[in-house]
């Protein structure tokens, strides 16, 4: 999935850095298997989704978040649809200063600044002195940032795993439980009882945090509220704004704003910012 770009011998710090990107000609979710290694490792997302698994925990992680895998934790990540981003593997120092268990951040203007900077390092770039300063400020950040709530439980069942990423792709689908036991070749009741097991949450309200989660992400980005509304399959404006208004207590177009306030103001685009 990924080649290493470095690894330090001189700064023991900064134990390596990686960049990757994955291409799957289909909707398979493919990944690099459950592993763990010495180093903390700070996952940044630049593109797509990603599933991250963990002994107790699956997470759907959306672009532009960072998640933290303390040291030795095992887990595995698996990419859905076409994603990239790059992974920084912390010394025993620089991981000390972060969270003991896993913990996902919304990134501030300052860590954004320097994530552009990140993703764009060639995989034949040695990190520069400057550039491990630019690591020990991102650590800097993530010690006074706030844990992201923003994420998805994944169902760890393998099968169940690939129906709800097979959702995610396709969030404008029309499924309902009984299509999915239906695919799966099981019962709905059984296919609930593990389904509620595995993530905490019924096949139906998984769905809505699903397009939640999705369209919170669509609207940072500056997609108007009508393309999101029928992107995500829904009928219309209202039951949009009604699901979006239950989950996040606002609006779309006021989350929009206040996206765009907290992204320090930098002017994305607006085609229709009324409902």
């Amino acid at each position: 999935m990924a080649a290493p770009l470095m690894r330090s011998m001189i700064e023991p710090r900064l134990a390596g850095t990686q960049i990757w990107s994955v291409s799957p000609t289909s909707t398979d979710v493919t990944g690099k298997a459950r592993h763990r290694h010495p180093e903390g490792q700070l996952v940044i997302l630049s593109q797509g989704l990603l599933a991250i698994e963990l002994d107790d925990m699956s997470w759907l992680m959306p672009c532009g978040r960072i998640a933290w895998i303390p040291p030795d934790r095992s887990h595995a990540a698996k990419p859905i649809g076409d994603a990239s981003g790059v992974n920084v593997h912390l010394g025993a120092e620089l991981g000390a200063r972060l969270p003991a268990s896993p913990t996902m951040f919304q990134p501030t203007d300052v860590m954004e600044v320097l994530l552009r900077r990140m993703v764009h390092w060639r995989s034949d770039h040695s990190l520069s002195l400057r550039d491990r300063r630019l690591v020990d400020v991102l650590v800097d950040e993530l010690e006074m940032a706030e844990a992201d709530e923003l994420r998805l439980p994944m169902p760890r069942d393998g099968r169940l795993f690939a129906a709800a990423a097979l959702a995610v792709a396709e969030p404008a689908s029309k499924q309902r439980l009984s299509d999915w036991a239906g695919r799966l070749g099981t019962s709905e009741r059984s296919l609930s009882r593990r389904f509620r097991a595995d993530t905490g949450m019924s096949v139906a309200q998984w769905q809505i945090a699903s397009r939640m989660m999705q369209a919170a992400k669509m609207l940072r980005e500056g997609v108007s509220v009508t393309d999101v509304t029928y992107d995500l399959g829904y009928d219309g404006l209202s039951s949009f704004i009604a699901a979006f208004k239950r989950s996040y207590r606002m609006t779309p177009a006021e989350y929009r704003r206040q996206a765009k306030l907290l992204r320090g103001g930098k002017k994305i685009a607006a085609r229709d910012d009324r409902p």
